[in-house]
């Protein structure tokens, strides 16, 4: 288990602002909240709108990418917004659950 976990921070994984976020949220709730309030949080919508709106600034802004004739590729940026999202959530949910399985 700790093997996966160091080679999951020496990839350089924890690089990307978004998944830096998403660990960030998750350590935030894994210390300060109770499972059933976690999980009150991720059967709303506001967590997920949370995630696609940090996922949408960060491609938008900082990871944009171009066609060869220079033009923005909205179609990629759009399949990056879908794939930034599930980071961010997959992030947040299983850096809680890391710090929910540690917890007396």
């Amino acid at each position: 288990m700790f093997r996966g976990l160091i080679a999951f921070v020496t990839s350089g994984a924890l690089l990307n602002p978004v998944i830096l976020l998403g660990v960030v949220l998750g350590l935030l709730m894994g210390f300060k909240l109770e499972f059933d309030a976690f999980m009150n949080i991720y059967k709303g919508i506001h967590i997920y709108l949370l995630a696609v709106f940090v996922s949408v600034l960060y491609n938008l802004v900082f990871n944009r990418v171009y066609k060869e004739n220079g033009q923005t590729d909205y179609g990629a940026i759009s399949g990056n917004i879908l794939i930034f999202t599930l980071k961010f959530i997959f992030a947040s949910v299983f850096t809680y659950l890391f710090v929910y399985m540690f917890k007396f």
